[in-house]
């Protein structure tokens, strides 16, 4: 039998980073309904026997009946076709967390939060066993209390949980592999952490992350898993992807960059890269120039026309479709760029350390962005970059070192 393993659909959560994007990229709610739309018409198209979902429906309560009503009408399509769906929710979704409820199709059972409960498909050879969440933070092991396998049938279970931890995540029903290889099923479906893939090298427990990345800390392909099962034979577990736009790290290496020409030279083939593997989907990304380069000072002191210059590759290597979420200078000066027998190189060189301490810097530094936010009504998305911070910290004193360094003649204006 075959199924289909979801999580994580976060429906209506906002994708963070791109209000500026325009019609470069299309933000909004509305990519992950898009993704769960792909994913109900790929199990219709494979005819799988079942499709599992397990937690996180829903990303917060809703602000209207509308975010129920599209998740109801998806699973509809397939009650159509008299494919089952097994639920269970997590942190984000649940009991306590959702406050408005729709009655969803018949073809759908949503798991008890009281206790482990278990479906038995005769017709499939399957049963299913989960729970899910009463209140947001479960933190008892809720493996301690599955039940003990069905001979005969395909033993999956849904679980929705961080296992140990360690994760980025919040630890809730927090368990370990040796528990959930103690309860003997053939196939453990997860939710909870975002990124897709097995668990510890074991083929049948595995992760199908989140269903649409949000945020630039969810890049590359996202979907779910088609899983092909029969009792006591290791899964046959694929990945399938759904998500309608992707997020990338893009590293650029200025090292021994010597003109700003050099960086966008070698700007262009990485974002070339990253559009390829976003296979035809637009795409969000976040460069970052790297690499000891004399152009260290300039490109920190300059980061609007850093980002405006990159905006002009990125345009001319995608025709649409592209959009820099951020562009951050993680670069640093050449070595042998300052001498030692200077005693005003070592004080500047002694300055730019401030750039990793905090104080009085990040005092004037929180005032200006108060100001900014309330004064010329900016909002809290396109005043992150003030925020204070190392990299804030590195900007203002790299602006203040370049234009001493010019004005004592410490070093030439790079070329252009």
């Amino acid at each position: 039998m075959r199924f289909l393993h979801l999580a994580d659909l976060h429906l209506d959560s906002p994708l963070r980073g791109l209000a500026r994007a325009g019609d470069a990229i299309r933000s909004g709610p509305g990519i992950t309904r898009e993704a769960l739309a792909a994913a109900i018409g790929y199990a219709l198209e494979r005819h799988v026997d079942l499709v599992a979902i397990v937690g996180d429906v829903y990303d917060r309560d809703w602000q209207d009946f509308s975010t129920g009503v599209f998740f109801a009408s998806q699973l509809r399509r397939l009650r159509e076709e008299k494919i089952p769906v097994v639920v269970i929710h997590g942190n984000h979704d649940s009991q306590s967390q959702i406050t408005r409820r729709l009655t969803l199709p018949d073809n759908v059972r949503v798991l008890s939060s009281k206790t482990p409960e278990t479906l038995i498909f005769s017709e499939l050879g399957l049963a299913v066993h989960g729970q899910s969440y009463a209140q947001r933070a479960v933190t008892e092991n809720l493996v301690a209390s599955y039940p003990a396998p069905i001979p005969g049938l395909v033993n999956v279970g849904l679980l929705h949980s961080g296992l140990g931890g360690g994760s980025g995540h919040d630890t809730y029903a927090p368990t370990a592999l040796t528990d959930l290889q103690r309860c003997g099923y053939d196939y453990w479906a997860l939710g909870h952490i975002h990124v897709r893939g097995p668990v510890g090298g074991l083929a049948n427990v595995c992760y199908a992350g989140v269903i649409q990345g949000r945020s630039v800390r969810e890049t590359g392909a996202h979907g779910g898993l088609l899983v092909t099962a029969e009792p006591g034979v290791e899964p046959v577990v694929e990945p399938v992807d759904f998500d309608v736009m992707r997020w990338a790290l893009v590293d650029v290496d200025c090292s021994g960059a010597a003109s700003w020409n050099d960086v966008l030279e070698r700007s262009q083939p990485a974002l070339e890269a990253a559009i390829g593997a976003a296979a035809g989907r637009p795409l969000a990304a976040r460069v970052s120039l790297r690499g000891a380069t004399a152009l260290h000072d300039e490109l920190l002191a300059n980061g609007e026309r850093v980002h405006s210059e990159l905006e002009g590759v990125a345009d001319a290597a995608a025709s649409a479709g592209l959009w820099l979420e951020r562009v951050t200078v993680d670069t640093s000066p050449p070595l042998g760029a300052m001498h030692a027998d200077s005693e005003l190189d070592q004080v500047l060189s002694a300055t730019a350390g401030l750039a990793e301490t905090t104080g009085a810097l990040d005092e004037v530094l929180s005032e200006l962005h108060r100001r900014v936010s309330a004064e010329l009504g900016v909002r809290h998305d396109l005043s992150d970059e003030l925020k204070p911070g190392p990299e804030l910290r590195k900007r203002v004193l790299a602006l203040g070192l370049a234009r001493l360094r010019r004005e004592l003649g410490l070093e030439p204006a790079p070329e252009e």
